[in-house]
């Protein structure tokens, strides 16, 4: 018998520091399951550049490569537009495999 998936999902909001956006990061984050791709994260962030990004993974559920190809692109991203990342926050699992 399979667990039900729980639907990965982002919400973003202002962080406490200047220029900082909250990332909270929820759901299962697997391959062939339904979640949102990285561009959305961009696609949500407030008006202007961020100077960094913090994550909160403390609802995530279950996760594969499904959840290490959107933090991929979401850290070429970042590069791009110059801003910081806090992959400090990123699971420890996740840390390893980056």
């Amino acid at each position: 018998m399979q667990a039900q998936a729980n639907n990965a999902a982002l919400e973003v909001s202002p962080g406490n520091n200047r220029g900082t956006v909250n990332v909270q990061v929820s759901g299962d984050w697997v391959l062939g399951a339904q979640r949102p791709d990285w561009r959305s994260l961009w696609q949500q962030l407030p008006e202007g550049t961020p100077a960094a990004l913090d994550f909160d993974f403390s609802a995530l559920g279950r996760w594969d490569t499904g959840l290490m190809v959107f933090l991929a692109g979401c850290l070429e991203e970042a590069s791009r537009r110059g801003v910081r990342m806090n992959e400090d926050q990123f699971p420890q699992g996740v840390r390893k495999l980056l």
